[in-house]
């Protein structure tokens, strides 16, 4: 019975995960990821949303354990052999959609991630660029014209723009940010992406299971 909590801004929803999830949040364990935004602090820019993601689980009495990509196999592997009946939470925050996706290609976890759901071993979470990349495809991205020139380095092989494919809509973050409004027009705008889009506010979250989804919020 999978289960995925998908956010624009978990900090603003997280008070809702442990009611449709059925757990309590002291005995969870939660897997934070937060490569996503290797770029923005590389580029020196503001990355306080990833503060707000942690904080967010820390108050609502969550168990943190943060691992980047490069060690998430490692990570789940020990947790796992620590204890059976744990319920574990793998979250990842926002960021750079892209580059957030290709990394987990370079480390070849979209087989491990997947299974994971899939399989029920892990709750999903994520924040706006976590959300985007459990679609079936983000070509859409490619078109944007959000990419100054200085990060094209981030990007310079990438090509497949195959998602990981746990549910078959693209979230859309940030319904309600006018400082996205451009990009949600160019998403609507594009004739040739066929992928369902569904859009989501930052006070609003969307609960899946077992393949059924269930728009939620604050």
């Amino acid at each position: 019975m999978p289960q995925l909590f998908l956010a624009s801004s978990i900090d603003n929803t997280i008070n809702l995960l442990s009611d449709l999830a059925k757990i309590e949040p002291k005995t969870a364990k939660v897997i934070f990821v937060a490569d996503a935004a290797d770029p923005y602090l590389e580029q020196g820019e503001d990355i306080s949303w990833v503060e707000d993601d942690k904080k967010a689980f820390l108050e609502n009495g969550y168990n943190l354990l943060e691992t980047d990509l490069e060690n998430l196999e490692v990570t789940l592997s020990d947790l796992k052999s620590s204890s059976q009946t744990t319920p574990i939470i793998l979250h990842f925050c926002g960021g750079h959609t892209l580059y957030l996706l290709n990394k987990i290609r370079k480390y070849n976890l979209v087989a491990t991630i997947q299974n994971l759901v899939l399989t029920d071993q892990v709750i999903y979470t994520a924040s706006s660029a976590g959300c985007m990349i459990v679609a079936p495809d983000l070509s859409v991205k490619k078109d944007l014209n959000d990419e100054p020139d200085t990060w094209v380095k981030y990007l310079s092989n990438f090509t497949n723009y195959t998602g990981l494919d746990l549910v078959d809509v693209l979230i859309v973050p940030h319904f309600n940010n006018l400082a996205y409004s451009k990009y949600h027009q160019e998403y609507v705008a594009n004739s040739s992406f066929t992928t369902p889009l569904l859009f989501l506010s930052d006070n609003q979250a969307v609960w899946v299971e077992n393949g059924k989804f269930r728009i939620v919020k604050k």
